[in-house]
């Protein structure tokens, strides 16, 4: 999640700040995708299942 905060005047528009550190974005990237595997290989399955 980015906060944006404004810079100085003379500056355009407004930097952000991250909230989240970066080693816990890897950690979710991570478990993300093992979900959309384990959901990938359930969703096969099914599909097989239906077609015998």
């Amino acid at each position: 999640m980015d906060i944006p905060l404004p810079k100085r005047a003379t500056c355009s528009g407004a930097r952000k700040i991250d909230t989240i550190s970066h080693h816990s974005k890897v950690m979710i990237r991570n478990i993300l995708n093992r979900l959309k595997r384990k959901a990938e290989a359930r969703l096969q399955k099914s599909r097989l299942d239906m077609q015998s």
